[in-house]
């Protein structure tokens, strides 16, 4: 029932409610409603618009704090919706609740983190709100972890001899990347595609990637982009890392060894600690490889080429190979569990170079590491990623569960409402939990001046907490539990009053 200075406005959901006035009397049944004005003599009823359905977000869904959005289905003769959010789900502590809503959307900026109910109605052009839509609840974090970001090609600081660049990659699902202005479409995985034009000489590509909470994850690329024009040019086949000018590490004895010079010119490959020899010319468009296989695990070569009209260059080349992969060492194993969000991880890495943890570049002091990452309430991914000179990879992946919060509360059921005295009272509490909840929760119940103290016990295979209480002959009057303890295996705990 709601009044104004005009009108009084009644909405029954269940049973029958019946109105009177001097002159008129009516029975307003479920899902019905009726509006008195101050000098109406007949009363009229009305039939409510139905129930609408909640589309987002979805119930026990984690959202950032930086914007929550809340989506319903449209209802056929609503005049505005009623939406309501509360941090309680009998919502006593609403704190948010309009009447006036003309569209099937709100957007709120800035959540405070908590735990949040809403529920939505219709309200037809009478003024009278339709049934309540089902309860959700959703969980409100902040975020501040960056995404993570992985470029795969081109490396930093590689010599590219066609115009348009490929950059590959991988980046975390939903979040936004760009090269510069281009947007890239991310694959299920997360992985992305994209082709960007380059200026001659030095180029610099600006990779970002951005998630949902605006946190964002930054990667810039050095290119060097030599045209056609340029008279030679040596480079692997991307499978190599050079170390020092025309110093160069590879994973494979065997290897490849292109490069571009003028058309037509010969160019000559030769080991100086083995019989390896090998010639060719450059084709139409100036390219020339080798395919070359080492003797040795280190091996000097002098590459030489001859231009038609006899010009003569010549560099001298060196080619290692590394193999194995790099080993990282944890100073401590990882909990699988833990009430700190901060988390600290210390190691070593052994034959590597190259360490991230989450697609981020972690410091190395003589192979040894320090970093601290932020968990996120629920189970936490982390990727140990190393890489030594030649790109040879280990993963490492591990996974933690950060439980902060004591037991949610959901439902509450007593087999009684009222008690005449003498009965069985049977009590069954649907709680969860990011982890393990206690096996057993204390709780007080009254019935009239009965109080009675106890524990429930945790079914693990429903999730519920269940007791029996049998009430004396004197005991009568309103059943009700006043006070549960619910706590995890973790330490976290919350007393619910009722």
């Amino acid at each position: 029932m709601s009044r104004d200075q005009k009108s009084t406005r009644f909405s029954n959901y269940d049973g029958e409610l019946e109105i009177s006035t001097a002159e008129d009397k009516l029975v307003i049944g479920k899902n019905q409603g009726s509006v008195v004005e101050k000098t109406q003599k007949r009363l009229s009823l009305h039939n409510l618009l139905p129930r609408t359905d909640l589309i987002s977000p979805a119930s026990f869904a984690t959202a950032p704090s930086n914007r929550l959005e809340f989506t319903w289905e449209p209802v056929k003769g609503a005049h505005r919706y009623w939406l309501e959010i509360s941090t309680d789900k009998m919502f006593n502590r609403a704190v948010y609740s309009e009447k006036a809503f003309n569209s099937t959307r709100y957007e709120w900026e800035n959540v405070p983190p908590d735990i949040y109910y809403w529920r939505v109605s219709a309200v037809d052009k009478e003024g009278l709100p339709g049934p309540k839509s089902e309860v959700r609840v959703v969980n409100v974090v902040k975020d501040t972890t960056p995404p993570y970001l992985i470029i795969n090609t081109p490396t930093h600081e590689a010599f590219v001899h066609d115009g348009i660049v490929t950059v590959k990659g991988e980046a975390e699902q939903g979040v936004t990347a760009r090269v510069g202005q281009n947007t890239l479409k991310l694959g299920p995985s997360g992985n992305f595609l994209g082709w960007i034009p380059l200026s001659d000489g030095s180029n610099v590509l600006s990779i970002e990637a951005r998630d949902e909470a605006g946190n964002v994850t930054h990667r810039e690329l050095k290119l060097l982009y030599l045209p056609d024009s340029e008279l030679a040019v040596l480079n692997f086949d991307g499978t190599t890392n050079q170390i020092n000018p025309n110093h160069f590490l590879i994973q494979e004895r065997g290897f490849i060894l292109f490069g571009k010079t003028m058309r037509d010119s010969s160019v000559v490959l030769k080991s100086l600690q083995s019989a390896y020899k090998a010639s060719t010319y450059a084709d139409e468009s100036g390219f020339f490889h080798f395919s070359v296989s080492l003797s040795h695990s280190r091996e000097e070569f002098i590459c030489t080429r001859r231009t038609p009209s006899g010009q003569v260059t010549e560099e001298r080349l060196i080619v290692e190979t590394r193999s194995g992969n790099p080993t990282i060492q944890l100073a401590q194993p990882l909990p699988e569990v833990t009430t700190e969000q901060s988390l600290i991880l210390e190691g070593k890495l052994l034959n590597g170079r190259e360490l991230r943890i989450n697609g981020r570049k972690v410091s190395l002091s003589e192979g040894t590491f320090s970093e601290t990452i932020e968990l996120k309430p629920g189970t936490n991914s982390i990727r140990f990623e190393a890489y030594d000179e030649v790109k040879n990879l280990t993963i490492v992946e591990k996974k933690v569960l950060l439980d902060r919060q004591a037991p949610a509360l959901l439902n509450v059921a007593l087999s009684h409402e009222k008690a005449r005295g003498g009965e069985l009272i049977h009590i069954e509490v649907h709680a969860s939990d990011h982890s393990m909840m206690a096996r057993s929760a204390p709780f007080t119940i009254t019935v009239g001046s009965f109080v009675y103290d106890g524990f429930l016990t945790l079914s693990r295979v429903h999730n519920v907490y269940i007791g029996d209480v049998n009430l004396p002959l004197n005991a009568r009057g309103k059943v009700e539990l006043t006070k549960l303890l619910l706590e995890d295996y973790y330490g976290n705990r919350r007393e619910y009053l009722f």
